[in-house]
């Protein structure tokens, strides 16, 4: 993981600030926020897919969080047009979200993951017009209790707390994991701070440390 000096900078600049502040912050946190962790552990994080390999559905709705950092209220409410350009015959190049808290539109690229997770269940499922995630027993959109216990299921299974919110952070953890700058996350967030970016991601101390360490300048 490499990070530019400007981000290093407001790494250190926050942290002091972030810290005096997580007190205050973390007695104010109920328990279905101290639930909602972003997956940290790649290995942790295929073994999530893996869980899911089995059902179609629901192994892409897992997919599409993480890769597109969306609430979930936005996520079921997609349709196949949204993935797919049923006139020309082509899949889409992105995704276009707006979203329904704060009315900003999103685009969301279509990686190569998200198209192989796409292609096997859009091949049995997809229907013009109908939602993707769509109910066994109807032609709505799944519900988000029903989203949620799906997510929560697979959490308990392999002995972790995990939530929808949780992929939508664990989108923005990964990024950061991976050199992203977080100025370009909190733009993706639409958080009013980096130092309430860095209190939702969950970033501490060592991992910052890990990231000093790790920062080579000099040739």
């Amino acid at each position: 993981m490499q990070h530019s000096e400007n981000t290093v900078a407001w790494t250190l600049y926050l942290w002091e600030a972030i810290m005096k502040k997580s007190k205050q912050a973390k007695t104010k946190q109920t328990t279905r926020k101290q639930a909602t962790k972003p997956i940290k552990d790649r290995i942790l994080l295929n073994k999530v897919a893996n869980y899911f390999k089995d059902n179609p559905r629901n192994h892409f709705l897992y997919l599409f969080a993480i890769y597109s950092g969306l609430r979930i209220s936005d996520i079921l409410r997609l349709r196949w047009d949204d993935f797919y350009d049923f006139t020309a015959g082509c899949l889409r190049e992105f995704i276009t979200v707006t979203e329904g808290k704060t009315g900003k539109v999103r685009e969301i690229p279509m990686n190569s993951d998200i198209i192989e997770a796409y292609a096997p269940f859009a091949a049995k499922f997809a229907n013009q017009g109908g939602f993707v995630f769509k109910s066994q027993r109807s032609d709505n959109a799944i519900c988000r209790s029903q989203a949620h216990r799906i997510i929560s299921a697979a959490g308990k299974a392999l002995g972790f707390r995990l939530s929808c919110h949780s992929l939508r952070k664990t989108c923005g953890y990964q990024l950061w994991k991976n050199g992203t700058a977080i100025e370009t996350i909190m733009k993706m967030y639409n958080h009013t701070s980096l130092a309430v970016t860095f209190l939702y991601l969950d970033i501490t101390q060592d991992e910052i440390n890990e990231a000093l360490l790790k920062l080579h300048l000099i040739d």
